[in-house]
């Protein structure tokens, strides 16, 4: 059996990729904004805002005494 005090690790003195090497993600790069996109859900969010402070305009209506 050999004791683990005895191996010793030798590490690179210098690193260079492969020439044929992209990118070992698998997601694709997103660098361009859709701003269709971005727009459709801004105003859809804000439909949603818009929405809720009417929702809270109303519970806060009383009927005339």
């Amino acid at each position: 059996m050999i004791d683990a005090g005895q191996i010793e690790a030798q590490t690179a003195q210098t690193s260079e990729k492969p020439a044929n090497f992209a990118n070992a993600s698998p997601f694709p790069n997103r660098r361009e904004e859709d701003t269709v996109a971005t727009v459709v859900l801004g105003a859809g969010v804000l439909a949603i805002v818009a929405f809720l402070v009417s929702m809270i305009g109303l519970l806060q209506v009383h009927a005339p005494r």
